[in-house]
């Protein structure tokens, strides 16, 4: 599948797309506080588009000016779309705003049985921290690897 992909900015109309993207693509459901007012989240969410009609995936990001920390919360993309760069914009994207912020590095976690994402995220040169154990609750082992891209 081709197409023209653009990066749109989350909004009310298009939040339940989100939504949508979320329950396909993870296997546990994010909180109801991960989808409150989108209009304020500004750069740190995109959701993409091909042709401008099919919402392909995703990134929702948070950022800890404290820490010093862009954190990416959720980065997917639906199969039939994988192979067409979209999950290169939409990481971009965060690392793009996270560099106009001027953190020091960006963070996020990947289930222990997520091989391919924890080697995707390798390639773009994240490096793994550490295994969290107990880190996620509905998953089965429930650890995660602290992966981080320093800036």
């Amino acid at each position: 599948m081709e197409g023209r992909v653009e990066l749109v900015a989350l909004d009310q109309q298009n939040v339940k797309q989100l939504r949508r993207l979320n329950t396909v693509l993870f296997p546990f459901p994010f909180g109801e506080q991960y989808y409150q007012e989108p209009e304020t989240l500004a750069e740190l969410a995109r959701l993409a588009m091909v042709d401008g009609k099919h919402y392909a995936g995703a990134v929702r990001c948070s950022l800890d000016s404290q820490s010093d920390v862009l954190y990416i919360m959720s980065l997917g993309v639906l199969a039939p779309f994988r192979d067409l760069g979209i999950g290169s914009s939409l990481l971009s994207h965060a690392l793009a705003y996270a560099a106009k912020c001027g953190v020091a590095s960006v963070q996020l976690h990947v289930w222990t049985q997520n091989a391919d994402a924890a080697a995707w995220y390798r390639s773009r040169g994240f490096r793994e921290v550490l295994v969290v154990e107990h880190y996620y609750r509905k998953l089965d082992p429930h650890s995660a690897i602290l992966m981080r891209k320093d800036l």
